[in-house]
């Protein structure tokens, strides 16, 4: 009896554990936590973008590189460019 109460309990633990995983997933303090996080991540994002087209500018003006050998050379996709804030 007591081996199926404790089974019983450490079910009844495991469930409300998840539950509280969950909650704290969705409380509005952790959310703006990873709403700053985001911003920082889009920033950093945005830095990388300002410094590969400050060197495919140089490379086309000083080097005489087409835009679009930069881009294949680079592995840039057509539609690269900054990260939009949603």
């Amino acid at each position: 009896a007591n081996l199926e109460l404790l089974a019983r309990l450490q079910a009844e633990e495991a469930e409300l554990d998840k539950q509280l995983g969950f909650m704290r997933d969705n409380d509005p303090e952790v959310l703006k936590e990873y709403e700053a996080l985001v911003g920082v991540a889009r920033d950093g994002a945005n830095r990388w973008t300002d410094n590969v087209w400050a060197f495919k500018s140089y490379m086309v003006k000083k080097k005489g590189i087409q835009g679009r050998e930069f881009d294949k050379a680079m592995g840039l996709p057509e539609d690269f460019d900054y990260v939009d804030e949603q």
